[in-house]
């Protein structure tokens, strides 16, 4: 399987110039420390695929960047694409760690923060906040130890239970939060809010008020209310970014700036606790993703790329001439072997019997090439460059709001041959690292089968 993986990314190398990985550090139940690393790449077909050639044990090597650094340059060098030629992006968390090793890889990588992780630091630093003398990090904990009590007893279960029934609430087990993942508060949060009516009732007939220190007041449930109200937006961008089946680079942008107008509008509520903590939140978004992530030169490539808004917040932040400058750079190293191709493409619609073998739709396809490589001879005699005279084109074109990315670029290669190699590499890098989160639950798994084989039958 290993064999077959490699010579599938070797193959790849030759048609697509960018690959990225995703990697990060995780701990089996043994507390052995592994190491994995996956490929994602854009194949001549566009079709994205994601590969998985590495997951190694780290040894006994602390997780310092350095030590991560010398790990990843050689499974970047095992699978031969170590070129000066290949564009590599790596896409990790935010960690200490991650940070060293991009510094010491800045001239061999781009580096690639994970939104999903970006994102969670934002919504995290929301819980120190203090809502009108609320402080939110106080409401949370109490929410949490309601859970607890109410799982630690089954009579504290039953109990609920039945108040649900009275109450005609359909009963669920509160979610016990953990400390990694944002979203385990909000469903904590959500469960406690839906119990409400029924723990409130409760409080009111428990003698030893058990109950009663645990429920939150009128002015930490309007709190709580407007919390989850406003994060279920964050909640339905970062579901977009996890996915690995299809690209999500160009999402960043649009789904950002969403949620900007999102915080916007629920500032301006008058409910006064959804209004604070929509104005606080959109502060510390905005310290993580500034101008909506367009300071982030991949983004905004993607972003311009993305047939259906060809770049058009990119405008309102003025970034615009940037990342249309990173596309024309991006091309340079393909405009000579476009040429090549265009010249034997000319020299074949010379062969009149050739052409005439051909379908309806294939004639149509080899006109548009040789339209593609007039235009590009022209702009070459005109002073601008191939790449970016693809890239006017691409800007005047009119494009339906229901095109798929990917087949998009497929079926404009011929009239866009350098853009769509460039949309190849911008493409293959996914918004989020969930990858690597994904291949921690299955090794974990495949750990704890080797630890209880008996778990197998």
């Amino acid at each position: 399987m290993k064999i077959d993986v490699y010579s599938i990314i070797n193959i790849s190398k030759d048609e697509t110039k960018g690959f990225t990985f995703t990697t990060d550090m995780w701990r089996s139940r043994a507390l052995d420390s592994f190491m994995s690393l996956t490929a994602h790449f854009i194949s001549k077909d566009f079709e994205l695929l994601k590969l998985t050639p590495f997951i190694t044990w780290f040894g006994h090597n602390r997780h310092t960047g350095v030590n991560i650094k010398l790990l990843l340059d050689q499974f970047i060098e095992v699978l031969g694409l170590d070129g000066n030629d290949i564009q590599r992006t790596v896409v990790a968390d935010n960690a200490s760690n991650n940070g060293v090793m991009f510094r010491l890889s800045r001239d061999t990588i781009d580096e690639y923060d994970c939104g999903i992780h970006t994102m969670s630091l934002a919504v995290k630093d929301a819980w120190n906040l203090d809502i009108l003398n609320i402080k939110i990090k106080d409401v949370l904990e109490k929410c949490r130890e309601l859970a607890k009590f109410v799982r630690r007893s089954e009579k504290n279960k039953n109990d609920l239970k039945k108040e649900c029934q009275l109450k005609e609430i359909r009963f669920i087990m509160p979610v016990l939060p953990n400390e990694t993942r944002w979203h385990s508060v909000e469903m904590n949060v959500s469960s406690v809010l839906h119990l409400t009516p029924a723990i409130q009732s409760l409080a009111q007939k428990d003698a030893s008020l058990q109950w009663e220190k645990l429920v939150p007041n009128a002015a930490e449930l309007k709190l709580l209310k407007s919390m989850v109200e406003i994060l279920t937006r964050i909640k339905v961008t970062c579901k977009i970014w996890e996915s690995d089946s299809k690209p999500t680079i160009h999402t960043v942008i649009p789904e950002l700036y969403d949620i900007h107008d999102v915080l916007d509008n629920k500032q301006r509520n008058r409910e006064r606790y959804v209004s604070v903590f929509a104005r606080e939140l959109k502060k510390l978004v905005g310290e993580r993703f500034p101008g909506c992530g367009t300071e982030n030169l991949l983004n905004c490539v993607g972003h311009l790329l993305d047939p259906e808004y060809k770049g058009l917040i990119l405008k309102e932040f003025n970034a615009y001439d940037r990342a249309r400058a990173e596309i024309i750079r991006r091309g340079r190293k393909y405009e000579n072997r476009e040429a090549q191709v265009n010249e034997s493409l000319d020299s074949d619609e010379d062969d009149e019997n050739e052409i005439m073998n051909l379908s309806a739709a294939q004639r149509l396809k080899v006109r548009q090439m040789s339209q593609a490589n007039r235009q590009n001879v022209a702009s070459r005699t005109g002073g601008i460059s191939a790449t970016e005279a693809e890239l006017v084109c691409f800007e005047q074109m009119q494009v339906g709001p229901d095109t798929q990315l990917l087949n998009f670029w497929k079926q404009n290669e011929p009239a866009y041959p350098i853009l769509s190699k460039i949309a190849r590499e911008i493409y293959s890098i996914p918004a989020s690292s969930a990858s690597s989160e994904r291949e921690f639950s299955i090794g974990t798994l495949v750990s704890g089968l080797k630890k209880n084989p008996n778990y197998v039958k």
